[in-house]
């Protein structure tokens, strides 16, 4: 064999300047034993000798096996592009995380922090004094309890609540499946499902919340019957726009299938689900799920001792690919 070789699969150098590294390259080939696969496949016009034997090794020595690996080869242009391309994609992630890591440093130094602090005193002038407090509630990261402050009209005690709902996020994990027979009851955010999927989205630009009800309000209940165990279903929205509708309202509701609009007895469904949630047994939470995507419905459930929680997406998804089959559900959302 020439050092170098052209083919089908592009051609290839071994060694422009010597023999050196071809024998270890044969050497190869003989310690794995391919040295009657390695001829055959050189003789059926296969010539890029590295892809050879790759082929050989991939499938074990099966010289069938191997072809077929071959004469679905991407070109060696191609190849080397996807190298290229990886190489840079890791790169740039290298270059990113050192970018990181210097603005992580330059954060950390004195004079950067002072400069911090200072702004923070111009938005908030007894900053200093108020996350001394929070401080000693445990709270000793003073970016974050500057934007707790800000997002509590700059109340340290609706700040530290705001924390500690956030400390309870980060201890949750979200629920990603279930299985039949193991939940009784499911509560649905149904305002949180607006944006679950695109046509849901063409219809809330258009203001048919009554539409994109209906659509939700279908596919539980399509759910509820493939469930094939006890299971009550309840939707909470916010103000419903189906709800007005008493014929189509009746169409759903039974006494497994609750429809519930949150006004006028409470402000919103947030309100309305955590409520819902004080009034369930303790002990019987753990076969109740609650569907949400919102984080601070999300603690304020987990304060309510709500451990079995699903996002919206997730849910949804979920219900598709397990319960009720994607062309019956694409058929819902896409009428």
């Amino acid at each position: 064999m020439d050092n170098t070789t052209q083919g089908a699969l592009g051609s290839k150098s071994l060694c422009s300047k010597c023999d050196k590294c071809m024998q270890k390259f044969y050497d190869k080939i003989k310690k794995h034993g391919f040295e009657v696969q390695f001829e055959a496949l050189s003789n059926k016009g296969f010539l890029d000798e590295r892809m050879i034997l790759k082929a050989l090794k991939r499938n074990k020595g099966d010289v069938l096996l191997a072809e077929e690996f071959l004469k679905t080869a991407p070109p060696k242009r191609e190849r080397r592009e996807k190298h290229h391309k990886r190489d840079s994609q890791e790169k740039e992630k290298s270059d990113s995380e050192e970018k990181r890591k210097h603005r992580n440093r330059k954060e950390r130094s004195p004079s950067k922090r002072k400069e911090k602090l200072d702004k923070m005193m111009e938005e908030i002038p007894n900053f200093q004094e108020l996350n001394d407090q929070l401080s000693k509630l445990g709270f000793d990261d003073a970016k974050q309890n500057f934007k707790a402050l800000k997002k509590n009209e700059r109340n340290p005690e609706k700040a530290a609540s705001h924390l500690q709902k956030k400390q309870s996020l980060q201890k949750l994990q979200l629920r990603e499946s279930f299985s039949k027979g193991e939940l009784k009851k499911v509560f649905v955010d149904c305002n949180n499902c607006f944006f679950i999927e695109h046509s849901f989205m063409k219809q809330s630009i258009k203001g048919n919340f009554k539409l994109i009800e209906e659509k939700i309000a279908t596919l539980m209940k399509l759910f509820q019957a493939s469930y094939e165990s006890q299971i009550e279903i309840v939707l909470v929205f916010d103000n419903s726009s189906m709800m007005t509708d008493q014929a189509l309202t009746q169409q759903f509701t039974d006494a497994s299938f609750k429809l519930i609009t949150s006004k006028p007895q409470f402000n919103n469904a947030d309100d309305a689900l955590v409520h819902l949630a004080s009034l369930e047994n303790p002990e019987a939470l753990s076969s109740v799920l609650f569907v949400t995507s919102d984080q601070m419905l999300q603690a304020r459930l987990v304060e309510k001792n709500v451990n079995n929680i699903m996002s919206s997406k997730r849910f949804f998804s979920f219900i598709r690919d397990n319960f009720i089959g994607s062309k019956t559900y694409s058929a819902v959302i896409d009428q």
